[in-house]
């Protein structure tokens, strides 16, 4: 029902007792305007999580939406993980588009119910506080999967030389652990199933296209590409670390030396419409066995320069030159690009993965 101000001052009087608050934005509403910002009002009031709709849904979407989330909730469901899932029945059964709904989350644990006693009832739900939940069937840890399946390059530390041809610099890189291929649609995937976080738009539901699964993962904000990264315990690079993991220590011109190599890189030599597998060019990794540095997609780095971020790399869009590893890419940082991803690095050896 639309509420007008009374209706929420009532609402808000009962903020304490609130424990998930779903907001729908009406069709006349300047939807993506004042949904967001009520939302965070709510959250600073004391609401333990809000479900924003940043558009307008009907009725019949609400309710296979809602029930969705609650039936896993009441297996014990995380509310991220049970809203990914109601998210994907949204898409199935009305095609609705993947910006809604939106997760504002206050808790660490966002457990914050749990259902006591056997096969209950929906008026049997008990309410309870997330510290004393035992849910019986948690959904599975899935950073452990893509940890599992990621393989990493160890990087001792070294004085590097970075910065264009002829205006090289030296300066001291500590010990990383790199990604060794960009993180791929499937990985980011999982952190989608895991979080609630939203598709790529390209996606068209939570999942990638079958085809798309090991190319790497675009049209992604870097806001998002770090919080992939958080999410495994890991972080973007700099820019200094980039070139220090694409140069090594005698300042390469590409990744794997200072010619230019035709098999080595998915770049517009090739003909390339869009990306390709990581992976695809092994004769292009470092002599740390680091690939996909040059060609295929530009990557986020966390470095930001009067207000735009800048990425590396070159892509499957660019020509040879714009892979060479000084070069730079400044992009809008709240945008996501249709030939711009990233990679993860790690302060200390990340538990589980395959090293190289």
């Amino acid at each position: 029902m639309a509420m007008g101000g009374r209706e929420w001052a009532r609402l808000l009087a009962d903020v304490p007792t609130v424990r998930l608050l779903w907001l729908n934005s009406c069709h006349s509403a300047d939807e993506r305007a004042h949904v967001p910002t009520l939302a965070e009002r709510f959250m600073e009031l004391g609401v333990p999580a809000v479900v924003a709709m940043h558009r307008a849904i009907s009725d019949a979407a609400a309710i296979t939406l809602t029930q969705t989330v609650y039936e896993a909730l009441a297996e014990g469901w995380t509310l991220e993980s049970a809203l990914a899932h109601g998210r994907k029945a949204l898409a199935q059964a009305h095609g609705l588009d993947w910006s809604t709904p939106a997760l504002y989350l206050s808790r660490a644990n966002s457990r914050l119910w749990s259902v006591v006693g056997a096969a209950p009832q929906r008026d049997e739900v008990v309410l309870i506080e997330p510290e004393e939940a035992t849910p019986t069937t948690p959904p599975p840890d899935l950073t452990l999967d893509v940890l599992a399946e990621l393989e990493v390059c160890a990087l001792p530390p070294l004085d590097a030389w970075v910065g264009p041809l002829g205006e090289e610099r030296c300066v001291s890189v500590g010990a990383l652990w790199v990604s060794r291929t960009p993180i791929t649609n499937a990985h980011y995937a999982a952190f989608v199933a895991a979080t609630g976080a939203e598709p790529p738009p390209h996606w068209g539901g939570m999942t990638p296209p079958a085809e798309l699964r090991d190319h790497p993962v675009v049209f992604v904000a870097r806001a998002e590409a770090e919080a992939f990264a958080a999410w495994l315990g890991g972080r973007l690079p700099t820019e200094e670390e980039w070139e220090r993991i694409a140069r090594g220590d005698r300042a390469r011109i590409f990744p794997w030396g200072d010619e230019w190599c035709a098999t080595c890189a998915h770049t517009a030599e090739q003909g390339a419409r869009s990306t390709a597998p990581v992976g695809r060019y092994p004769d292009g990794a470092t002599p740390e066995g680091v690939l996909d540095l040059a060609g295929n997609v530009w990557e986020w780095t966390a470095t930001t320069e009067e207000g735009q971020a800048i990425a590396k790399g070159g892509s499957w869009f660019e020509p040879a030159e714009a892979a060479r590893t000084w070069e730079r890419l400044y992009a809008d940082p709240v945008r996501g690009y249709d030939d711009v991803g990233f990679r993860v690095v790690w302060d200390e050896a990340p538990q589980e993965t395959r090293n190289v």
